[in-house]
C-alpha cells in the first residue's frame, strides 16, 4: 500500500511540474505578445485626395498631417509609441474612399482616420466607421449632412451650412444682387453649399432665376452657359472643384459671358487662379490665420504649402494625439474626449467642437482673383 502512495505522489508531482512549467510558458507568452503590442507603432488612417481633383490640396494636407506625426514621435510619441501615418488615395470619390477605408480598419487596424477632404470622401466613410466604432475625423469637408453623419465623426473644418449662408447675405447686401443663377457640382459639397444659398438668398428677398447642376468630371459647359446667358440673372453662383471649374471659366470668357461669378472654398486653387480667365471672379473662404511663419517654412521645406486644408489637418493629429495621451487608443475614450473639446489652442484657430461633432464657431472672409493671386476683399 505504501508503495502504491509513494508512486502516486510522484506522478501526482510530475504533473504539477509539467502543468507549472506550461502555465509559466504561456504566462510569458501572453507578456511577450503584450510587450510587443505596447511597443509597436499606432497607425492613423488618412484619406484624401492624392490623384484627380483637388490633389493639390491632398498632397499638402497629407503633408501636414505627417509632419504632426513626426512632431509627435520627436516627443517620445503616445507613451513610448510611435504613430505611424498610413495614407490612402480617395480621389475625392466616394467609391475609392469607401475602399480606402475598409484597408484601413480591416487591414492596417487604424482605430482613427483623419479624412476625408471631400464632402463625398467622408460621407461614404463614415457608416463603416460608425459601424466598426472608428473615429473619422474630417479636416476639410464641408457638406452640412456631415453634421448627422454619426457620433464617431467629427470635423475641425466649418459646415458648408454656414458658407452657403454667408455667401447668400455677401451677394445679396454687399454686392446688390437680386437675381441668382446657380450652377453647383453634384454631390455633397456642391449641393450643400447651392442649397444653402439658395434657402438664404430667398429669404432675404432675392430671386434664384435658374437652378442648375454638374457632373464633377464635366467639361463642356456650353449648354449651361446658354442658359445663364438667357437669363435675368446678374451673378452666378458656382461652387465646384478646380478640374472642372478650369473649362467652365474658359468657356464663360469664349461666350462672351459677362456676368460675375461667385463660388466657395475650393476656387482657391493654384489650377484656378492662376488662368488669366479666372480674373475678377469671387469666393467665400474660411478666416483663420497661421501665426507660426516657422510652420509655414517647414511645410516648404516638405515640398508642400499651407493651402486651405493643411492646418486642419495637421491640427487633427496634433488633437488626436493629445487625447491619446490621456486615454490611450481606445476609440470610445477617444469619442467622448473629442466632444469635449474646448477653446484647443491650433497653429490657425481656436477650436471648439459641438455636440453633433462639428467646430461651434465658424468664419469666412470673402476673396477676388487680382492679377492671377486671391486677394482678401472683405
Amino acid at each position: 500500500m505504501k508503495y502504491k502512495v509513494l508512486i502516486f505522489g510522484i506522478l501526482v508531482i510530475a504533473i504539477s511540474t509539467v502543468v507549472g512549467c506550461g502555465q509559466e510558458t504561456l504566462d510569458q507568452d501572453v507578456a511577450s505578445s503584450q510587450s510587443q503590442e505596447n511597443s509597436s507603432p499606432i497607425r492613423l488612417g488618412w484619406v484624401g485626395p492624392l490623384t484627380g481633383d483637388v490633389s493639390s490640396f491632398g498632397h499638402d494636407a497629407r503633408v501636414a498631417a505627417q509632419m504632426a506625426v513626426d512632431e509627435v514621435n520627436a516627443t517620445g510619441g503616445i507613451h513610448g509609441r510611435q504613430l505611424e501615418l498610413v495614407a490612402e488615395d480617395g480621389k475625392c470619390a466616394a467609391k475609392d474612399a469607401t475602399i480606402a477605408a475598409q484597408k484601413l480598419i480591416s487591414i492596417d487596424g487604424a482605430s482613427v482616420i483623419i479624412g476625408g477632404l471631400c464632402s463625398g470622401e467622408t460621407s461614404a466613410i463614415a457608416p463603416e466607421a460608425e459601424r466598426q466604432q472608428v473615429i473619422l475625423f474630417s479636416y476639410c469637408s464641408g457638406a452640412s449632412t456631415i453634421t448627422q453623419a454619426g457620433e464617431y465623426v467629427f470635423r475641425t473644418y466649418p459646415s458648408d451650412a454656414y458658407q452657403g449662408v454667408y455667401a447668400a447675405e455677401y451677394v445679396y447686401t454687399k454686392l446688390g444682387k437680386r437675381r441668382v443663377a446657380t450652377l453647383a457640382v453634384l454631390g455633397d459639397y456642391g449641393s450643400s453649399l447651392k442649397q444653402a444659398f439658395e434657402k438664404r438668398f430667398q429669404e432675404l428677398g432675392g430671386e434664384i432665376v435658374l437652378s442648375q447642376d454638374y457632373k464633377q468630371h464635366q467639361v463642356d459647359f456650353r449648354l449651361e452657359l446658354t442658359k445663364i446667358k438667357a437669363s435675368t440673372a446678374e451673378l452666378v453662383y458656382a461652387p465646384g472643384y478646380a478640374g472642372a471649374t478650369v473649362p467652365l471659366l474658359r468657356q464663360k470668357t469664349e461666350m462672351s459671358v459677362s456676368l460675375p461669378f461667385f463660388a466657395a472654398d475650393t476656387w482657391e486653387d493654384k489650377d484656378i487662379f492662376s488662368q488669366s480667365f479666372a480674373n475678377g471672379v469671387m469666393y467665400t473662404y474660411p478666416t483663420f490665420t497661421i501665426q507660426d511663419q516657422e510652420w509655414i517654412k517647414r511645410m516648404e521645406e516638405r515640398g508642400a504649402k499651407a493651402t486651405t486644408c493643411a492646418p486642419y489637418a495637421y491640427t487633427n493629429v496634433k488633437m488626436i494625439a493629445d487625447i491619446m495621451r490621456r486615454v490611450g487608443n481606445i476609440p470610445t475614450l477617444i469619442k467622448d474626449e473629442l466632444y469635449n473639446v474646448k477653446d484647443y489652442q491650433a497653429i490657425h484657430a481656436t477650436i471648439t467642437i459641438d455636440k453633433n461633432g462639428d467646430p461651434a464657431v465658424s468664419d469666412y472672409t470673402v476673396k477676388v482673383i487680382r492679377n492671377n493671386e486671391p486677394v482678401v476683399v472683405f
